[in-house]
């Protein structure tokens, strides 16, 4: 979340600079009247930006997902960016339709053109003409916007109709481009500020294109079909495996894949609990009932059934210098911790001193025989918490139970406020930042 916010601060400072050199003559306004056109392009100029960023995030790229440290990481800056996209654009809107705000010009549209130079090319001629649909096109892009943001943060709203709304994202930055296209200063393009805006939005129409083309994640998708599947009851957990037959590169413990649910349904991320051998190619997934879409995979599951599969992604493949490793679970939150010790179990190699601490409401005595028997064969100490008896897992317990936790990391999968705890108790004790890593599943 900090990452997020350092980037969008970054994005806002460096182009209202680039916008004040190009435009200092707000510097010296007589009167707040005079700053009203000058609010109105730099909101617009930083709403669309941070539509385009969104729309580019959105794609799932290699590149942004490595900068941003996972894929996770970068969704909190995806939906960062479309926060502030939506702030700027209310700025936007409100500086134009509120009255008495700056004076003379306030009140309902934007001040009045005045003549200026005579137009010089037919660009410039075709970009004026073209003002009234533009003003349509981002009047209806910022109801749109505001309509679709909300759907997106309450999270009351079934995934299903999320994901089909926020389809129509891309629609709304392929007008707010237009808008600004039109709308932005013909005199400006060729500054510093005009060219990266230009950039902006060629990225941000492509990607919304890609997208209302259904074309994010294609290179990254596999095919395969359904092996074999167990459903626990007790724990509302059901266990896929998939036989990957083609399209799939491999992936390294700790990472998640997007299982496709359908045209209208869209993809879900779900982390994978296999490790990869490329002479079975078995990939398995382990889904908790959580939503409207996990709560009916028990009952859509089916031998020989196809599926795809896209990925894979995530940073959280316990890669580091540490002597110690300090893995934390809670919950459906075990499954990259599964992962990871069964390549510790094929390969026979202990690498880092491991202390698994598994805490869960649920006490499935076959399965965490299964968890206690596969930890000791990968070498890791076991610890389980049945929290409903032994209380929540705090760190002056791990501390206790870990000697050399002062030159440990931390590998924390779980609800969001538990990981914070952890983060912050362990970071009161000195342990550096950098040292706890955790991967962020709440996507909306």
């Amino acid at each position: 979340m900090q990452f997020s916010k350092s980037a969008t601060t970054l994005v806002i400072v460096v182009l209202a600079a680039l916008w004040l050199v190009a435009n200092t003559s707000v510097l010296h306004a007589a009167s707040l009247g005079a700053l009203r056109e000058p609010a109105i392009q730099l909101s617009g100029i930083l709403a669309v930006t941070f539509a385009c960023l969104g729309a580019v995030l959105a794609l799932r790229s290699r590149l942004p997902e490595r900068s941003f440290g996972g894929l996770d990481k970068l969704y909190r800056a995806h939906r960062a960016f479309g926060i502030t996209a939506l702030t700027f654009a209310i700025m936007h809107w409100a500086v134009i339709q509120a009255p008495g705000w700056f004076g003379a010009h306030g009140g309902h549209g934007r001040a009045p053109r005045h003549g200026g130079p005579a137009t010089s090319s037919a660009l410039e001629r075709w970009l004026q003409s073209q003002h009234g649909l533009a003003g349509t096109l981002g009047n209806w892009g910022f109801y749109a916007l505001a309509v679709l943001a909300a759907v997106a943060l309450i999270t009351r709203i079934p995934y299903r109709l999320f994901y089909l709304s926020h389809r129509l994202m891309a629609v709304i930055v392929l007008m707010l481009a237009y808008h600004a296209l039109v709308e932005f200063s013909f005199t400006q393009w060729v500054s510093p500020l005009g060219v990266i805006l230009a950039i902006l939005l060629v990225a941000g129409v492509a990607a919304a294109l890609v997208s209302l083309s259904d074309r994010i994640g294609v290179r990254r998708t596999g095919r395969g079909r359904v092996t074999n599947f167990t459903y626990y009851p007790d724990l509302k957990v059901l266990q896929a495996e998939v036989e990957v037959t083609n399209g799939w590169p491999g992936h390294k413990p700790g990472q998640f894949a997007f299982v496709h649910g359908g045209r209208w349904e869209g993809q879900h991320p779900f982390t994978i609990a296999s490790a990869w051998h490329p002479d079975d190619r078995k990939v398995v997934f382990v889904a908790k009932e959580l939503g409207d879409f996990t709560s009916t995979l028990k009952d859509r599951a089916r031998i020989g059934a196809p599926v795809e599969i896209e990925g894979p992604y995530g940073a959280f493949t316990f890669e580091d210098d540490c002597p110690t490793q300090i893995w934390i679970a809670g919950g459906v939150g075990i499954t990259p911790f599964i992962a990871m010790m069964r390549q510790r179990q094929r390969e026979h190699a202990n690498g880092h001193d491991v202390h698994l601490f598994y805490t869960s409401e649920n006490k499935h005595e076959e399965g965490l025989g299964k968890l206690s028997d596969l930890a000791k064969d990968a070498g890791i100490h076991w610890h389980f918490l049945h929290t409903p008896i032994d209380g929540f897992l705090t760190g002056e317990r791990v501390r206790a139970d870990v000697p050399n936790w002062a030159r440990a990391s931390i590998w924390f999968c779980g609800p969001g406020a538990f990981g914070k705890a952890i983060r912050d108790d362990f970071a009161a004790h000195g342990m550096q930042p950098d040292n706890f890593h955790q991967e962020l599943f709440a996507w909306r």
